[in-house]
């Protein structure tokens, strides 16, 4: 599924991608995968990525900056602060 896609059909999906982009955008590795296994899940679907190739990803999903504010998740049942 391409990203546009997924943000039309599961926009807390791209939300949660789109964030996991940034962090590994940035250096991050998210974490052990499976207890008995010591791979990263950076490791597991982008071994041999740079941090850079992130941001050129987040650039071609149109995401190269802070996420759309129309896009942001909104909890029901909370209101956003004013």
């Amino acid at each position: 599924m391409k990203g546009r896609q997924l943000l039309e059909t599961c926009p807390d999906s791209y939300l949660t991608l789109v964030a996991q982009l940034r962090l590994m955008n940035n250096g991050a590795d998210l974490g052990q995968v499976e207890p008995w296994w010591p791979g990263t899940l950076r490791e597991l679907h982008y071994d041999g990525w740079a941090d850079g190739d992130f941001s050129t990803l987040l650039s071609l999903l149109g995401e190269g900056t802070c996420i759309n504010e129309r896009r942001t998740r909104v909890t029901p049942g909370f209101e956003e602060d004013e």
